[in-house]
């Protein structure tokens, strides 16, 4: 599913590479958690791995789409939920979800399905006519994990996705994450919580400085 050869990133203006020479591969259907502190690289990563971002040097491929030259396919099978909460406040979580099935170009006929099984996963039911800013923290960040469940990604991509949630919530969101899995998703998972990490991943890598460490 994932195939990256040599990656190496370097933002404007700075003199230290975010990464360095990251070559690893991850299998389809795989629980892949990916490690290390603040300023790791760990973002950096699945931002290139989205293809919001594009490698000084290396290769990315995803599904056997190289992001140079089929950034498109490649696209079409990943979601990324960032750490930032990713929906409208102003609008209720079945409008936003609504506008972001629209956003993913979910054929229509599918929209309906795909939002059922969506606010089925992360348990959402209850809110759809609440607006997504009154909801609490762990109702976000369900909100902006159903989201990125609307394409029906091969690959999902969650940078932090407990952050800043009580214990409870936490738990919650992890049965929703492992559900998610083992309906076949492969999961590239950033996290600090190594209880999350245990609980949900089969495979674990390092970053440290930019560079892979194992």
């Amino acid at each position: 599913m994932i195939e990256l050869a040599d990656v190496s990133f370097r933002y404007p203006g700075q003199r230290v590479p975010a990464l360095v020479g990251v070559s690893f591969t991850v299998a389809a259907g795989a629980r892949f958690a990916l490690l290390g502190v603040n300023g790791s690289g760990k973002t950096t990563l699945l931002t290139l791995l989205a293809g919001l971002r594009t490698p000084a040097a290396g290769t990315v491929r995803i599904a056997g789409f190289d992001l140079a030259t089929r950034r498109r396919e490649a696209q079409q099978r990943v979601a990324f939920v960032p750490q930032e909460n990713a929906f409208y406040p102003t609008l209720t979580v079945a409008e936003n979800l609504a506008f972001f099935a629209a956003m993913r170009e979910v054929p229509s006929a599918l929209r309906a399905g795909r939002i059922r099984d969506a606010v089925e996963v992360t348990v959402l039911g209850s809110l759809l006519s609440q607006r997504a800013g009154t909801l609490s923290g762990g109702q976000r960040r369900r909100l902006s994990i159903a989201g990125g469940l609307l394409g029906a990604p091969e690959l999902l991509l969650l940078d932090e996705p407990t952050a800043g949630v009580d214990p409870e919530v936490r738990a919650q969101l992890v049965a929703s994450i492992r559900e998610i899995a083992e309906r076949g998703t492969t999961l590239v998972y950033c996290s600090h919580h190594l209880d999350e990490v245990d609980a949900l991943c089969t495979d674990v890598a390092l970053l440290d400085a930019g560079r892979l460490r194992f």
